[in-house]
């Protein structure tokens, strides 16, 4: 069987803690794996002895085929539904159309793994309810979310299309669409590296940890989901010190600055950070602490996951100090973990400052938690069971036919909408109103995005063709009408009213009026006016006039405007031009020959 895993990080992120160990015990059972990444192929050398094939994203898009028998995957597992992996998953399905076709053997069959709260995250990094995320234009979601985030519907639509499903607890299945399989995988651990053992006394000195101090170990990451948690665990440790006994925090993995900015001095004291520790090494720093703490309550958060490092907690045989959420609902208070009723700093406090007082009793949680640890958490049954699941997807009918998606402008949607319409037409009323109501909206909801895009995308090229137009009709250089001079005195804008002393045309001039211009039609005119011409027919539209319903007469002979008489009373010299029109002040008239003269405004 060839299973390609795809992970939504590099390979120092904690899901990769337990991909590698699935990818490399189903390597060891005889199949073949590949883990893929969007980036990051060097970090591989923190994983301990890979068997799988690491490939990134670019890579398994080229050569969909990068399997050792030369075909494409038959398993897809993907981890997580975040916009990274959607987007790869698409990407790998159309890439390896040609070479399923061509070997006569169907498409992989997908399978979305879920280990988050995938509607908490989005929410929590974008300060958005989901409903109004759900609203929200594609360019608004764009700028306040990121590739690394579940898209609030698309995720959505590649659950339904998914043939099946694995969830790290229970809890997460009620966000598996119905109908669609699914199986509880509980991450491996590897017991020849996490397992009981006595603190190193060297290392212990090493670190500079004092001999009264009390040690409390953290090995994980904080990111922007969990760093109020993270706050409330350097308060405790706070606390511990203020009040006794003293407490060290050693901890590893990546900080934010922003979480780091956040913290007191007075309280990042009493904290030994190591950055990132390589993986062989945590098991020694697990077996220096007095007590193991995951800080956190019940709640969105918290009751949909299984952090990473809680299995390597259990496995070391230290007391584990943990909320009563996720994998607690299998546990006993007391019994297999101490749980923290509120999980605020004083509450963690008070429960170390417990167990440092009764090494006894935490040494016998610390046996019980190793026992449930090798219950539920060992590879090599987890991965039997994983090998099993994939078996029984292969053996179903596929879910979709992703040759759908072979044009490139196919996703996820196109599959949804077909998938929608077969179960229509080949169950009919079978299918539950409730469901049906949920995928028709999930449906308009995309649709509407959908269109929100094609508008948005659309914008910079109608206002491309807009700029374009405008520039058509209205060319770079200034035109006359938008001279100050124009229209110059005696002529009002389109719309007014026509001074009523002026005739529309004025009468022949005799040269004694316009020296050496005879008719006055050569003579040297002002900027501000125009050739004098005969005045032309004024075409009478008579549609424009009629009321409505009446058809214009067949045929509306133009109409020619006899000349008024000049007013009488005027002087033979008057300033008036050859049409009629006054002429603008400061123009003067000028010999014949000569370039007309400007006026003040004109010439400005």
């Amino acid at each position: 069987m060839n299973i390609l895993f795809v992970n939504y990080g590099d390979y120092t992120t904690n899901s990769l803690n337990h991909i590698g160990g699935f990818a490399n015990a189903l390597c060891a059972s005889g199949h073949a794996c590949v883990v893929a990444v969007p980036h990051g192929d060097d970090t591989l050398a923190h994983v301990r002895d890979p068997l799988f094939v690491a490939a990134t994203f670019d890579e398994l898009l080229a050569r969909p085929n990068l399997f050792p028998d030369g075909r494409t995957a038959n398993v897809v597992h993907a981890w997580t539904p975040r916009e990274v992996v959607r987007k790869f998953v698409l990407g790998y399905q159309r890439a390896a159309l040609p070479f399923t076709l061509k070997g006569g053997h169907p498409p992989a069959r997908v399978i979305i793994h879920l280990e988050d709260n995938e509607e908490f995250l989005i929410e929590t990094f974008s300060g958005r309810t989901q409903d109004e995320l759900r609203k929200s234009d594609p360019a608004t979601l764009e700028a306040q979310l990121n590739d690394g985030l579940a898209h609030p519907l698309r995720h959505r639509a590649f659950l339904q299309v998914a043939d099946a499903a694995t969830v790290i607890v229970e809890s997460l299945a009620e966000f598996v669409p119905a109908g669609v399989p699914h199986h509880r995988l509980f991450p491996g651990v590897d017991f020849s590296l996490y397992h009981a053992q006595e603190p190193n006394p060297a290392l212990r000195r090493e670190l500079g940890l004092r001999d009264e101090e009390k040690v409390i170990v953290f090995t994980g990451s904080n990111t922007f989901a969990n760093e109020p948690e993270m706050r409330e665990l350097y308060l405790a440790v706070a606390l511990l010190n203020r009040e006794g006994p003293p407490t060290r925090l050693v901890r590893t993995g990546f900080n934010t600055p922003s979480f780091l900015a956040g913290i007191a001095d007075d309280v990042r004291r009493h904290v030994l950070d190591l950055g990132f520790v390589a993986k062989d090494r945590l098991p020694r720093l697990l077996a220096l602490a007095d007590v193991l703490v995951q800080p956190g309550r019940a709640g969105p958060f918290n009751d949909y996951r299984l952090p990473s490092k809680l299995p390597e907690f259990l496995a070391s045989g230290r007391p584990v100090v943990l909320p009563p959420a996720n994998i607690a609902a299998l546990m006993k208070d007391g019994r297999e973990a101490i749980f923290l009723p509120t999980g605020t700093p004083s509450d963690i406090a008070e429960t170390c400052r417990r167990l440092f007082a009764t090494p006894d009793q935490g040494a016998k949680v610390g046996r019980k938690g190793a026992a449930f640890a090798r219950r539920h958490f060992d590879l090599e049954a987890n991965s039997r069971e994983l090998a099993a699941f994939y078996t029984k997807t292969l053996a179903r009918q596929p879910a979709n036919d992703w040759a759908a998606i072979a044009d490139p402008t196919a996703s996820e949607i196109t599959l949804f909408a077909k998938q929608l319409n077969q179960t229509w037409r080949q169950n009919g009323s079978d299918v539950p109103a409730n469901d049906l109501a949920a995928r028709l909206e999930l449906l308009t909801a995309l649709a509407r995005q959908l269109e929100q895009g094609i508008e948005h995308a659309a914008r910079p090229r109608i206002a491309a063709v807009a700029a374009e137009r405008d520039a058509a009709i209205s060319p770079g250089s200034t035109s006359r009408t938008s001279s100050p001079c124009w229209p110059p005195p005696g002529r009002m804008r389109t719309g007014s009213s026509r001074p009523a002393n002026l005739p529309r045309t004025m009468p022949k001039t005799s040269p004694r009026t316009l020296p050496g211009t005879g008719s006055g039609a050569n003579r040297p005119r002002s900027c501000c006016e125009r050739p004098a011409t005969r005045s032309r027919p004024m075409k009478t539209h008579f549609s424009a006039r009629m009321p409505s319903g009446i058809k214009p007469p067949p045929f509306a002979p133009p109409t020619r405007l006899r000349p008024r008489p000049p007013p009488t009373g005027l002087p033979r010299s008057r300033p008036y031009s050859a049409r009629g029109r006054k002429r603008s002040p400061g123009c003067r008239e000028r010999s014949p020959g000569r370039p007309p003269p400007r006026c003040a405004p004109c010439a400005a």
